[in-house]
């Protein structure tokens, strides 16, 4: 499989395990799978500690093409809450009954904005997603929690005060659901950093969302890359950092794609180790996949600009055109 087929199995959003050869005759070759035991012969080996990372030659991720955020409520909260989220690169839903609050001029970063009843647009929950409960009153809030809590979520949080937050949790031990169930909920809702106004609020919140989802080990493939692996007919590069050691600005899991045009899309961590990467990737149209690694401080990396300590292995695979 290549890039190009991976982007059209993550159309429909959700996260795929992924395997690439980085040594031997499967260089650079891809293996996708919903699960673990999928695999062909050559990407099997010991299940990862974490993603992304390396395991017997191999790159083990897991990957995603979107991240959703749904903001349950439109009050004055979720304008910001809705700015933050769209500004860190979610596809926000914002849901709310009442035709004032749910309105598209009124979220004009929101990918969707539906006046319907809680439950209602609850009904079909995006897979992996992230919620924040912020309506207005309990029944609400039991609503929509009642409804997020039967599905698997990357993030939970709901707001209100310490008696608000006991209410709809009695509710929810009603309903059957488990403490350890109830404990997966961020509420209060955000970090405790003393936000006082809906704009320092929204900050707590984005603040938490980033906390916990990165912790989550799954790769993204953003929205800009995704759009040219799908629609870009013509030779591109792809880089992808497969080893971080020490001091770096980006992680194993993050990409850049270089296009023969000339344009890049998506970041291995910006300055001198994207130039050079860059000017590496445009040696590449046409050619195999190879593994390069940066030393990000000291000989060559100083001349480079690159003083960060640390080092980085890029594994750079050809896409071909069609």
């Amino acid at each position: 499989m290549d890039m190009r087929e991976l982007a059209q199995k993550l159309m429909d959003g959700g996260s795929l395990y992924v395997r690439t050869a980085l040594t031997g005759a499967h260089m650079g070759e891809m293996a996708v799978a919903e699960t673990e035991g999928e695999f062909p012969d050559w990407a099997r080996g010991p299940q990862p500690e974490r993603f992304p990372s390396i395991a017997s030659g191999v790159f083990c991720e897991r990957i995603s093409s979107r991240r959703e955020l749904v903001i349950c409520g439109g009050g004055h909260i979720s304008k910001p809450v809705c700015a933050l989220g769209h500004m860190l690169g979610y596809a926000v839903t914002v849901i709310d009954d009442r035709p004032e609050f749910a309105a598209q001029e009124r979220f004009p970063e929101a990918e969707r904005v539906l006046c319907q009843p809680f439950a209602q647009a609850l009904a079909h929950l995006p897979a992996d997603a992230s919620y924040v409960i912020v309506t207005r009153g309990h029944k609400d809030d039991a609503a929509c929690l009642a409804r997020i809590l039967q599905v698997p979520f990357a993030y939970c949080g709901m707001i209100g005060s310490k008696t608000k937050v006991a209410s709809a949790m009695q509710r929810m031990r009603a309903l059957g659901y488990t403490q350890q169930q109830l404990d997966t909920v961020h509420s209060p809702i955000g970090l405790k950093i003393g936000a006082h106004t809906p704009e320092e609020i929204a900050v707590s919140i984005a603040a938490e969302l980033i906390e916990v989802n990165s912790m989550r080990e799954v790769s993204l493939l953003s929205a800009d890359i995704m759009q040219q692996l799908l629609y870009h007919p013509g030779r591109m590069v792809m880089v992808t950092i497969v080893r971080r050691e020490g001091s770096a600005p980006r992680g194993a899991g993050a990409r850049m794609l270089v296009a023969e045009d000339g344009n890049c899309y998506g970041t291995i961590g910006g300055g001198s180790v994207e130039h050079a990467a860059q000017q590496r990737a445009r040696d590449l149209f046409g050619g195999v996949p190879e593994l390069q690694e940066y030393e990000l401080g000291g000989g060559e990396a100083s001349h480079l600009g690159m003083v960060c300590g640390g080092n980085v292995t890029m594994l750079f695979t050809p896409i071909e055109a069609y």
